[in-house]
């Protein structure tokens, strides 16, 4: 029976509990009973009442003696006089209630033996890993505080966390089970814990035969960004002390990252070809300069051959 169904029907249950039906059953059976509530164990109803087993839980919560009274079945008949949403309601506030009480209660002699026999009986799963064989695992809260992780598995092997196979177990919170109960309960009962994996039997990556170092993925890793570039990178203008840049004043490619030919270089190439085309131009253009203004041309001047006046027709 679901949580939510369990919750709708609570007042019939407790008018039957009202009229000693022996049908019904007690508030804890019942909540342990629940699919998804497996890694629960019962707690005595001695251990419920003891006011110095729940020093600090009574200013978590508003009414808890009225959640007290629900989980142990007391005073039955002054909550049938509550409407079903405030029942409801009280139900949801006992079961986070039973939690943090079964939180403190695994912790004594009484409750680590309850969960030896779960632990024994393979009630909370085994380990996912493939070297760990099938080892039995225990639950394991990660957080103190209700509502923010939810429980998970260790493994006294690999000594790993892990999450629970079913879904439905991934909706119990963290906080009813705790950090300390894994590490008390193997303290406890040392010969329950079984031996660590020897590391030459983990699995070790191995490229044709070879094993891969450590570090080679973060090696291949900064290669593979120096290879990446922005393609602003590309775009952008040359400096001011370029004079090809600053006359033009246009946006030039650069040369790849590696290239063995660099823009330090390249660039007085292009400088020195542009003067000489400017020099070239000047000498063709001298002639007809001279002419114009009556001046003779000089003949000693020395050209290299292919660079004088030419004849249109």
């Amino acid at each position: 029976m679901s949580s939510t169904t369990r919750r709708k029907s609570r007042r019939r249950r407790l008018e039957r509990k009202y009229k000693h039906d022996s049908d019904v059953l007690p508030w804890i059976e019942e909540f342990t009973s629940i699919r998804g509530h497996e890694f629960f164990c019962k707690i005595d109803e001695s251990y419920i009442t003891d006011q110095f087993n729940l020093y600090g839980l009574y200013d978590m919560f508003e009414n808890p003696k009225v959640l007290i009274d629900i989980i142990t079945d007391k005073n039955i008949e002054k909550y049938l006089q509550l409407g079903d949403n405030i029942l409801m309601n009280l139900d949801k506030h006992a079961e986070v209630m039973y939690g943090l009480i079964h939180a403190r209660y695994i912790l004594t002699t009484k409750g680590l033996d309850k969960m030896v026999t779960k632990y024994q009986n393979r009630d909370f799963g085994t380990c996912p890993s493939f070297f760990c064989d099938n080892t039995a695992v225990v639950p394991c809260g990660l957080d103190p505080q209700v509502g923010q992780k939810a429980v998970c598995l260790y493994c006294p092997r690999c000594e790993k966390i892990y999450h629970p196979k079913k879904n439905r177990h991934l909706l119990v919170d963290g906080a009813f089970f705790g950090p300390t109960f894994p590490h008390l309960f193997f303290l406890t009962y040392p010969s329950l814990k079984p031996m660590k994996i020897a590391p030459e039997l983990l699995y070790t990556p191995k490229i044709y035969g070879f094993p891969v170092h450590p570090n080679a993925y973060k090696v291949r890793l900064k290669e593979k960004n120096r290879q990446q570039y922005n393609i602003e990178d590309f775009l952008t203008p040359l400096p001011e002390h370029w004079n090809a840049g600053r006359q033009t004043g246009r946006k030039v490619a650069r040369l790849t990252p590696g290239s063995n030919i660099t823009q330090e270089k390249r660039m007085p190439e292009r400088m020195e070809h542009s003067e000489r085309s400017s020099q070239r131009n000047n000498l063709l253009e001298a002639p007809a300069a001279s002419q114009q203004h009556g001046r003779p041309t000089p003949t000693n001047s020395k050209r290299r051959p292919g660079t004088g006046p030419r004849n249109f027709i």
